[in-house]
């Protein structure tokens, strides 16, 4: 496009020139005729003249015979100078006409060569502007068909885009049903347990809480025990437990023998270092609100973290205990970082804990 813009301004200019040029000649023909009608004034001024001067010889000869013989002299004289000048205005004017008529013929050729120059520049610029035409008419066409295929494209990425959230959608929907149904099924089977025995306190989920602002670290930490650990006074009810899920078919269960965990309470280095930080560091144990019986359970499961308020805090104290931010990311001691879990469980505690019967059964 670029490239026919240029050859239409070239043309167009062109066609400039070609007018000016043209109207150069009309003006210069404008002269030339403006000086034949000069000449031909001059010329009728010198044939008035001419026929002044044959008009006094003609008189002249009327009187001819009273003349006296020097008069008849001057007056041949007379006669050979008018003869004379006759010829010399008709040499003089047969002169200039063949000068002005070989400079009329010169102009006229110069004329028809600036013509025909401009007749081909026409030309030019008319092939110049079909060719263009032609081309425009292209690139539109083309440019239509650009549009209507990107219109196409978006259509189908709209589509796309449309059945990848629907499916998203239905994944979440799917997940959600397959964690409640879970979740339902764990509590259903520890409420049973808890009416039968004594000793069976409940799923974790059920035995603690925390408030929304500590969720995310608690859920990173904690990983997803909550829903699949039961709290059990004794190794005796924790063996009933992994039973009773094994022959029901209820799933994966783990027990924390209560008793055990209660005589294992101490001092752990996150505390120690958040006495030394109180304003920079919280331990994990201390955002879970919880009945004063299973305090030690929490202590236990929480062990070695401590929250922090950003990440270059929680990476400055990794090198002594584990941290977590509080949105999630954790650092560990051993030099391991993990991003916050994109999905959240309210409450979803539970970590790696000796003193626990574990059994797992495959989900139906």
């Amino acid at each position: 496009m670029r490239k026919l813009k240029v050859q239409s301004r070239r043309a167009e200019k062109n066609a400039e020139d070609a007018g000016k040029t043209l109207q150069t000649l009309k003006q210069t023909s404008e002269e030339m005729q403006i000086r034949e009608t000069q000449l031909e004034k001059a010329e009728a001024s010198l044939s008035e003249e001419l026929n002044d001067l044959t008009l006094q010889v003609k008189a002249t000869q009327v009187d001819k015979s009273a003349l006296t013989g020097a008069a008849r002299k001057e007056l041949a004289e007379l006669e050979k100078l008018v003869k004379t000048l006759q010829n010399n205005i008709e040499q003089k004017n047969e002169g200039m006409l063949q000068a002005q008529h070989k400079q009329a013929q010169a102009r006229s050729t110069e004329l028809e060569a600036t013509v025909q120059a401009a007749q081909a520049s026409h030309q030019e610029l008319a092939e110049s502007q079909t060719a263009a035409s032609v081309q425009l008419q292209t690139s539109t066409v083309a440019a239509k068909e650009a549009a209507t295929s990107r219109r196409q494209l978006e259509a189908e990425i709209r589509g796309l885009q449309q059945c990848a959230d629907n499916a998203a959608s239905n994944v979440a929907e799917l997940q959600q049903l397959s964690q409640s149904g879970r979740a339902g099924r764990y509590r259903a089977a520890a409420g049973v347990l808890a009416e039968q025995y004594n000793g069976v306190r409940g799923l974790l989920c059920d035995l603690g809480g925390c408030q929304a602002q500590h969720e995310a670290a608690v859920n990173s930490v904690l990983g997803g025990r909550l829903g699949v650990s039961v709290v059990v006074d004794t190794r005796k009810e924790g063996r009933r437990v992994t039973d009773y899920f094994r022959d029901h078919r209820v799933g994966y269960v783990s027990c924390i023998i209560l008793s055990e965990v209660q005589a294992q309470e101490g001092l752990s280095d996150s505390e120690g270092l958040q006495r030394k930080h109180p304003t920079l560091l919280t331990n994990l144990a201390d955002v879970i609100q919880s009945l004063p019986q299973y305090k030690a359970v929490w202590k236990r499961l929480c062990a070695g973290w401590c929250i922090a308020a950003d990440q270059p805090t929680a990476k400055r104290f990794s090198k002594h205990c584990n941290v977590v931010t509080a949105e999630g990311h954790l650092f560990k001691r051993d030099g391991e970082i993990q991003g916050s879990a994109s999905k959240r469980v309210v409450l979803s505690f539970g970590t790696s804990c000796s003193n626990e019967f574990v059994h797992r059964q495959p989900e139906p």
